[in-house]
């Protein structure tokens, strides 16, 4: 079977995008999620498939403009991908899904209010905004992690966790170095708690200040739910921040960058509780794949 795409990413967090609008897609579009999620696994393979860090359906709505379905690199569902929302808002306005700069999008997690940024001029997008709703408190935990020697630079510790709900779930550490702290180590452990059975994202945090003008922001890295470690993460941007104004490290109502591998995005926890998060979308390719009907029954990655 071959099937038309689009691939895009929002800081290097890249997914596979199918339009359920466009005929040439509309048979993958009308699949189960069983077999969505199979397909998932084969289009985003690094080296033998598109390569991405999931895949997104566009579909109809009869709630907002589109609904979004999304479905993680190892084909598991995902309720909520803020760079992928952003994504798709774009190309949804690109191609006159929505002819408005101002819409309501439709996912797992709720309906969300999205916002495309163009130039003064009009002529070009950007960014992309998204009101991400409002930002649950599951609460804080200590976790010890055990020194071992494939940690290397890590002399082990007892660290405080904030879980956060963004329309998904996080776990998040606040470190001195993010980029010493063994992050996917400490996601294996974290998995294994009671409570994270079904998968959790999980960040390591630190809030820094810049030097000349004492501005802060913060410094983020990821282990997604289902795709490992990626460039970037929208909601685990959002997570990051409300837990950061929660331990007292940042204030209601003021525009944050959160800094990661992939890029900055920038967002502002507002003091009725709603989350508002804005970054750049970028197309990255689009084209045809062959897909062999029995890869579809014989998945595993």
């Amino acid at each position: 079977m071959r099937l038309f795409f689009t691939k895009m990413h929002g800081l290097g967090n890249d997914y596979i995008y199918m339009d359920g609008f466009d005929s040439r897609m509309s048979k993958p579009a009308a699949w189960s999620s069983e077999q969505k999620g199979r397909l998932a696994v084969v289009m985003s393979r690094r080296h033998t498939g598109i390569g991405a860090d999931g895949l997104i359906f566009i579909q109809p709505s009869e709630e907002a403009v589109f609904r979004m379905e999304m479905y993680n690199a190892d084909g598991s569902r995902g309720a909520m991908c803020g760079n992928g929302i952003r994504c798709a808002a774009r190309y949804a306005y690109d191609h006159g899904i929505s002819t408005n700069q101002s819409f309501q999008v439709q996912t797992d997690s709720g309906i969300k209010s999205v916002y495309i940024r163009k130039t003064d001029e009009g002529e070009h997008i950007t960014s992309v905004q998204v009101d991400m709703g409002v930002m649950a408190n599951l609460g804080e935990q200590r976790v010890l992690l055990k020194a071992k020697e494939e940690w290397i630079d890590f002399t082990g510790g007892s660290f405080p966790v904030q879980y956060v709900s963004a329309g998904n779930r996080h776990c998040i550490f606040f470190v001195e170095n993010v980029e010493a702290f063994p992050l996917k180590k400490a996601a294996e452990l974290i998995h294994t708690l009671p409570g994270n059975e079904d998968g959790v994202n999980v960040e390591a945090a630190a809030v820094e200040k810049i030097a000349v003008t004492g501005e802060k922001y913060i410094k983020m890295r990821v282990v997604e739910r289902g795709s490992g470690e990626t460039m970037a993460c929208g909601t685990g941007a959002c997570a990051v921040t409300a837990a950061a104004v929660w331990q007292g490290y940042c204030r209601y109502d003021e525009n944050v960058e959160v800094r990661q591998p992939g890029g900055i995005l920038t967002t502002a926890y507002l003091a009725d509780g709603r989350m508002l998060m804005e970054g750049p979308t970028e197309y990255v390719f689009e084209g045809y794949f062959d897909i062999p009907i029995a890869s579809l029954y014989n998945s595993a990655r």
